[in-house]
């Protein structure tokens, strides 16, 4: 990604320019992939009418293969976000043990040993509310 130090304007004959442009044929090439997914095709042991684009979703979802499974759950709902929240330093873990109800606590993860989490509140147990 690049930063606002790093951006250099356009000078003239500079060889970063797209002279060429977008191809002439793009949208004609676009028009004819959405007719050819929208055409009917049949579909399964009764011959059900569903169109190219739905044949295709549902053999990705019928595959054993997880990446077209996957790619229809991208398209379907959007990209899961990649960033991981273990390296989140404000992170509240609520447990519940059955029949008892904790103060809730907001726990830090301790920088010198990470597999340690510290209490944000104090050091003091959290009062403990018997509902049995």
């Amino acid at each position: 990604m690049p930063n606002n130090n790093n951006l250099v304007p356009f000078e003239k004959e500079d060889s970063r320019i797209n002279r060429r442009g977008r191809p002439r044929k793009a949208d004609l090439v676009a028009q004819l992939s959405k007719d050819l997914l929208d055409e009917l095709v049949p579909y399964g042991r009764d011959g059900l009418q569903i169109t190219r684009l739905e044949a295709i979703l549902r053999g990705w979802l019928d595959s054993n293969n997880f990446t077209k499974q996957l790619g229809v759950l991208h398209y379907a709902y959007g990209k899961a976000p990649d960033q991981d929240l273990t390296e989140e330093s404000n992170a509240t873990i609520i447990v519940n043990w059955g029949k008892t109800i904790t103060a809730e606590t907001i726990y830090h993860r301790d920088d010198d040993d990470p597999r340690n989490f510290g209490n944000y509140d104090d050091d003091r147990p959290d009062p403990v509310i018997d509902i049995s």
